[in-house]
């Protein structure tokens, strides 16, 4: 008798381990979004991506930023840890995110991870 509940233990730990997925838990090692910080607000950043490059910053109001970014603009939570004085406006950014995204337009979402490209 034991020696069968010792087999069927072991079958249902083989079957939740084969279940587990790896990848999961692991960061990816491509962001999932590069763009220029075109705005920051307490505890978030707007990031625009697609055809923006750092003169528009400078040259285009928030409107003409974002009509000519799109769809490629999101509004970004910080990730744990940071803070708004961490970025400043013009900095591109390498951006990972929880994967949740509000596909308002910007979109509004999460980031798990920013990294400062260029300044």
């Amino acid at each position: 008798m034991m020696r069968i509940i010792k087999i069927i233990i072991s079958g249902l730990i083989l079957i939740c381990a084969g279940c587990a997925n790896p990848g999961d838990s692991e960061e990816k090692a491509v962001p999932e979004f590069r763009g220029y910080i075109i705005d920051i607000s307490k505890d978030k950043i707007l990031v625009a991506g697609g055809s923006i490059v750092k003169e528009d910053i400078k040259t285009l109001s928030m409107e003409e930023i974002l009509e000519k970014a799109s769809p490629d603009a999101v509004w970004l939570g910080l990730p744990s840890g940071s803070k708004e004085t961490d970025y400043a406006v013009g900095d591109q950014v390498d951006v990972w995110t929880t994967g949740n995204m509000n596909h308002s337009y910007p979109a509004q979402g999460t980031a798990t991870k920013i990294v400062i490209t260029s300044e």
